[in-house]
């Protein structure tokens, strides 16, 4: 498979594997697992997605992923704001 082709396919199950239901906010390590890939290739993912991904730290300083609007679905406005005011969620 041509490298570009796979990139884009890469891309797109990243976004599915973030935007599950399931979860709320996925983990680098959770991501690979569910993509079938290694973590150095979903972090160089992640890193051209910046406009769709939004991260945030956990409690014990893991950094957890999700998309923008799988964030606008699962977190009220309330959250949202409380969010961006305890500046916990990077876009």
């Amino acid at each position: 498979m041509p490298q570009v082709e796979r990139s884009v396919d890469l891309k797109t199950a990243i976004i599915r594997a973030l935007e599950d239901d399931r979860y709320d906010w996925r983990t680098i390590p959770g991501i690979a697992r569910s993509v079938g890939t290694t973590e150095l290739e979903v972090e160089r993912a992640i890193e051209s997605l910046t406009d769709v991904i939004v991260r945030a730290t956990a409690d014990d300083g893991r950094t957890l992923f999700t998309t923008r609007k799988h964030y606008e679905k699962t977190h009220g406005l309330r959250d949202r704001l409380l969010s961006a005011l305890a500046d916990k969620v990077v876009a």
